[in-house]
């Protein structure tokens, strides 16, 4: 006879039902952003352009953003460069400090957005569909804007009361806690560019935006070499990324990326900096171990 594990069928029906809420959770925004294109296809078509200009861009944003997201997943590889060299014990005031600042930029930008949005060129300075365009990268950047300022409001409030350890537990939980509102914040920048563009081909001419879609295109050009060697450092002195610091501690040569960056005199000082902080690393985790030490002979007796 059988016997019947009914702890065993529960875990399963559990597992599946976690499975299938992890699908339909990365299919979820897939859906949204070709939901929202479809419907700017089928009300462009049988309805009004205006309605197919203002979806398509807004539907632009979305996939733009579904891109970064989950193909590129940016959100998590932003919280796990901030979590790889974040130590356990300052974790919390690293959290305070990043959501603050991050919710005090994302406040600035939404006083610009709201700007433009009052301040948006009439019907009759150019054609319709630019400036629906431009009313819909507003509205965009508005409400990225916001949800950048509410996401770091919601991660204040939920690790006000944690201990460091435990900050760091709530980041490995929740990757997207930094990535999120630093992408909301940097589309929100895209598309401030894109309204100040169409507003730019409304009232002036191809060349003056045509000018200022260069820039931008020099600024993304800047942050997509930038940000990839910010986020290859590391404090590990094992790790490759420790290459561009220790040559300073360690009396190596400087590395190549670095010549021509600093003088004589300043790479003298320099080596000089980057010894005292050495040793002054290793005289604290010495007194660190021996105060340990002396706990763990204290708690035996």
């Amino acid at each position: 006879m059988s016997r019947v594990y009914p702890n065993r069928k529960l875990n399963t029906k559990v597992t599946n039902k976690r499975a299938m809420v992890k699908k339909m959770t990365s299919i979820l925004p897939w859906l949204v952003v070709l939901s929202v294109i479809v419907a700017a296809a089928l009300l462009g078509i049988f309805y009004d352009t205006n309605w197919a200009i203002s979806l398509g861009t807004i539907g632009g944003i979305l996939l733009t953003e579904a891109i970064l997201g989950i193909v590129f997943k940016a959100y998590s590889r932003i919280t796990f460069d901030v979590v790889q060299e974040m130590g356990p014990e300052n974790a919390k005031a690293t959290l305070r400090n990043v959501f603050t600042n991050l919710a005090v930029v994302a406040a600035l930008l939404l006083t610009i957005d709201v700007t433009f949005l009052v301040e948006s060129p009439d019907m009759d300075d150019g054609e319709e569909g630019l400036v629906h365009a431009y009313m819909a990268a507003t509205i965009m950047s508005i409400i990225l804007c916001l949800r950048g300022v509410l996401e770091c409001v919601t991660n204040l409030l939920y690790t006000e009361g944690l201990t460091n350890h435990d900050c760091l537990r709530f980041l490995i939980g929740f990757p997207g806690s930094i990535g999120g509102p630093i992408m909301s914040v940097v589309l929100s920048v895209l598309c401030m560019a894109a309204t100040v563009f169409v507003r730019m081909l409304i009232l002036y001419s191809w060349a003056a935006a045509g000018s200022l879609a260069v820039g931008t295109a020099t600024l993304i050009l800047f942050f997509a070499v930038n940000i990839p060697q910010k986020s290859a450092f590391s404090v590990d002195r094992d790790s490759t990324g420790s290459q561009w610091w220790t040559w300073a501690e360690n009396g190596s040569d400087i590395p190549k990326r670095l010549l021509g960056m600093y003088s004589d005199s300043q790479i003298a000082v320099i080596r000089k900096k980057a010894t005292a902080a050495k040793e002054l690393e290793t005289l604290r985790q010495e007194i660190l171990s021996r105060d340990k030490t002396n706990l763990f002979d204290f708690a035996a007796t």
